[in-house]
């Protein structure tokens, strides 16, 4: 397969029996020659050292360098052997090293990249394949919507993404399906109407969650369309019981009160999940205003139950909550006034 656009695509597939990571291309920038750095989390899409320092407490899933030789731009992809099945990861999920560490034989992951079509971006890593049995995607979802860092699939989108689609499912053989491990996503009339409208784009069987999809501590069951272990996921048991996330997202609200001071500088806040010791977003903030000034900003995260607290980090890598601000789920929210933000 020849290497698209500016990224070579980074593969990973188990290299013994649910566990281990065989990268066998790793991203590069082709136009330089250097290595690329992939973010994972919102964590580590911002320089500086808060951020490197956020990293830490991302369960192994932050960004690093990724160290290799890069290939020659015109450099092809080798598939891997008896892989019949393969699966697309949304950069945006949370969990991604115990998704990579967790593959059933047979299954090969690629992470897509946050900018550019994920349809696209499927149909260039899937060019050439052919006969496959499933493949799988694992993205955010809603009733009708697969939501990607790079966008989201709707019955609204689907028109403009429609030759990719149908690209994707010619790599499926006959009776194969394509996937979506996306919380929601087959739900109610919206549901039903964008899967079938995805059906007929892709010419393939959609297989879609109807509920939550993960961790059952939050709700979430690796089914879809209701038809139990007749569809496996493509982690293995372990994996998918380790798994502590869902794929689906939720909104907090973080309120407080700005102080006055200097107002030509920002600051970054990052919102923890104390239950999970895992950074889960964050809000930048002028230092100060001209007067004390109200403050309440949605912010959508990862699913999760919490509790949240926001804060930044010290020279010395310790969390330090910000006393002038705080984070509420809208349920636990009461009403009040005040600057409003998103």
């Amino acid at each position: 397969m020849g290497v698209r656009g500016s990224f070579a695509f980074r593969r990973f597939a188990a290299t013994a029996p649910g566990f281990g990571l065989n990268p066998v291309l790793e991203k590069y920038d082709s136009s330089s020659g250097e290595v690329a750095q992939r973010a994972s989390g919102a964590a580590a899409t911002r320089p500086g050292g808060n951020a490197r320092r956020a990293s830490r407490l991302l369960g192994g899933d932050a960004a690093s360098p990724i160290h290799c030789t890069p290939p020659p731009p015109c450099a092809e992809s080798r598939i891997m052997p008896g892989s019949g099945e393969v699966l697309f990861i949304d950069p945006a999920i949370d969990g991604i090293a115990t998704i990579l560490q967790n593959l059933r034989p047979g299954v090969e992951a690629i992470v897509l990249q946050r900018e550019g079509s994920s349809a696209r971006q499927m149909a260039d890593a899937l060019e050439g394949r052919r006969g496959l049995e499933a493949v799988h995607v694992m993205a955010h979802g809603a009733p009708g919507r697969v939501r990607f860092a790079a966008g989201e699939w709707s019955q609204a989108t689907l028109a403009r993404d429609r030759a990719a689609l149908a690209a994707i499912g010619r790599a499926l053989k006959v009776g194969g399906e394509l996937r979506l491990w996306s919380c929601e996503a087959r739900k109610g009339a919206e549901g039903e109407a964008f899967v079938a409208a995805l059906s007929r784009a892709a010419h393939a069987a959609i297989a879609a969650a109807c509920g939550r999809v993960g961790a059952a501590a939050l709700g979430g069951i690796w089914e879809l369309d209701g038809r139990g272990a007749e569809v496996e996921p493509p982690l293995t048991a372990h994996g998918a019981a380790e798994y502590a996330g869902v794929f689906a997202t939720m909104e907090v609200v973080v309120t407080g009160q700005i102080p006055e001071g200097d107002t030509t500088t920002s600051m970054t806040y990052f919102i923890l999940d104390e239950a999970r010791n895992a950074i889960v977003g964050q809000v930048v903030l002028p230092n100060g205003a001209r007067r004390i000034n109200g403050v309440a900003m949605t912010v959508k995260i990862p699913f999760s139950a919490g509790p949240f607290v926001i804060g930044v980090f010290d020279p010395s890598g310790n969390f330090v909550p910000a006393g002038f601000l705080s984070v509420e789920k809208p349920a636990d929210r009461p009403v009040r006034g005040g600057a409003v933000g998103r």
